[in-house]
C-alpha cells in the first residue's frame, strides 16, 4: 500500500510531492519525495530542512536522539526509547560546511534545530547548529539536504579510484574542469565524451552558478572562479 501527498506554496514557487509506503519484509517506512521548483528559480535558491521528531513508545518524553555513521560512510539520525529504536536515513547526503555534516540533535523549544531556523526576533532561516546528541528529553532532530546533488553529470567533491564518493559536496568549479581539460584535448577526444560532457554541462547550466562549497571547501554562495566556469560552460 502506498500514498501520495502532495503540499506547495506557489507565492514562493516551490512544490513538494511524496509516495509514502512501507517495506513489507522490514520494520521501515519509506518516502519518496519530489521537490518541483516553479517559475524560474533553480534547486540552488532553496534550502532543504527535514525536521523528525521521534516520539517512541508513542510518547515524546524521555527519547534520546544522535548521530551515527552506517558500515557505508552514510551519518543518520539515530533515536531511542528504552527498547525502541529509530533511524533516519537518505538517498541523498547531507550538506557539508567548513568540514562539518550538518545534521543535529536537539531539546525542542530549547536546542532543536527548529529553533534554530526560526528561533528569536530576528530568525536568519538557516542551520547553524549540529549538536552530535540529545538524552533523555522532548527531542527533534534536522538534517540540512544538499539539493544540488545528483549522480547525473556530477562530480563530487572527492572519490574513491571506483567512483563512489567519499566527501559529498558540491564545488562547481570542479564540475566544469573536467571538460575543460577535454575541451583543450581537442575533439580526438571530447567528440568520444561528448555525451558525458553535455550531462555535466546540463548539471551547471541548471544548477549553478551558485555553488554549495567554494574552492577552499569552505563556503557556499558565489565565489570567483564560479562565475568563470559557468560563463565558459
Amino acid at each position: 500500500m502506498s500514498w501520495e501527498v502532495t503540499t506547495g506554496d506557489a507565492t514562493h514557487d516551490w512544490q513538494v510531492r511524496k509516495t509514502i509506503y512501507t517495506d513489507p519484509t522490514r520494520n521501515s517506512l519509506i518516502e519518496r519525495v519530489t521537490l518541483q521548483v516553479l517559475s524560474e528559480k533553480t534547486l540552488g535558491d532553496f534550502r532543504l530542512y527535514p525536521l523528525f521528531k521521534p516520539h517512541l513508545d508513542n510518547v515524546g518524553s524521555g527519547n534520546t536522539a544522535s548521530a551515527a555513521v552506517s558500515s557505508d560512510g552514510r551519518t543518520m539520525l539515530v533515536a531511542s526509547r528504552n527498547s525502541r529504536y529509530a533511524a533516519l536515513a537518505s538517498s541523498l547526503p547531507w550538506m557539508m560546511q567548513t568540514g562539518t555534516t550538518m545534521v543535529s540533535n536537539g531539546f525542542v523549544g530549547r536546542s532543536d534545530a527548529w529553533t534554530d531556523l526560526l528561533g528569536g526576533a530576528s530568525p536568519d532561516r538557516k542551520m547553524d547548529w549540529t549538536y552530535s546528541s540529545a538524552t533523555g528529553g522532548d527531542v527533534a532532530q534536522m538534517c540540512w539536504f544538499d539539493p544540488g546533488f545528483s549522480r547525473i553529470g556530477r562530480f563530487p567533491q572527492n572519490s574513491w579510484v571506483s567512483g563512489w564518493q567519499y566527501w559529498q559536496g558540491t564545488q562547481m568549479d570542479e564540475q566544469a574542469m573536467p571538460f575543460l581539460l577535454a575541451w583543450r584535448l581537442g575533439p580526438a577526444v571530447y567528440n568520444q565524451l561528448w555525451p558525458a560532457i553535455r550531462l555535466t554541462a546540463d548539471y551547471i547550466l541548471h544548477t549553478g552558478p551558485r555553488t554549495y562549497q567554494d574552492r577552499w571547501e569552505e563556503n557556499s554562495g558565489y565565489s570567483p572562479s564560479t562565475p568563470v566556469r559557468h560563463r565558459e560552460c
